[in-house]
């Protein structure tokens, strides 16, 4: 999983208009300019983004702040995916992101993240791991492993075998 963040983070990365319309390049050179202003990396920022390949998701939180008289992006905050549930409404929209904190549970909106899907399909707001297509082999190695020290042990050495001289007394 090093090797596909690495391949996707090493070239460096770039911002482009979608479209070659009047106002486009002057707002991506704006929001260019806001990443490399955020504090810390925006390259670290994405390592955490791809986090999803190994979670399935991934959840940062933006974090804003008023720079004279804008609103500007200060900084992309991870959120461990560990205790993150998704409410959905009957579409398959995220409606809310639950996490579990200290005492409750807490309600965020899903506008104040950046949320990330790897493999997802019919909105599945959890998308899929690339670590589950290597689950199985690492289940058996594990529990083969296992079962042959059990077997190694148990039949190591030999059965016992005791003998008794044919004259011996019952009591003995």
């Amino acid at each position: 999983l090093v090797l596909k963040k690495c391949a996707v983070i090493g070239p460096g990365w770039t911002l482009e208009p979608r479209e070659k319309e009047a106002g486009q390049q002057e707002l991506t050179d704006t929001i260019l300019q806001q990443l490399q202003d955020m504090s810390g990396n925006f390259s670290d920022d994405l390592w955490e983004i791809l986090s999803a390949l190994e979670w399935g998701f991934s959840l940062s939180e933006k974090i804003f702040a008023l720079d004279g008289v804008a609103i500007v992006l200060r900084a992309l905050k991870a959120r461990a995916p560990h205790d993150i549930d998704f409410e959905q409404d009957p579409y398959g929209t995220v409606s809310a992101i639950v996490q579990q904190q200290a005492r409750a549970l807490a309600k965020m909106p899903p506008q104040k993240f950046v949320h990330f899907i790897h493999n997802h399909a019919f909105a599945n707001p959890y998308g899929l791991s690339d670590l589950r297509a290597a689950y199985r082999p690492f289940w058996h190695k594990r529990n083969v492993v296992q079962w042959c020290t059990i077997y190694m042990e148990r039949y190591a050495l030999p059965t016992p075998r005791g003998t008794h001289p044919k004259n011996a007394p019952a009591d003995k």
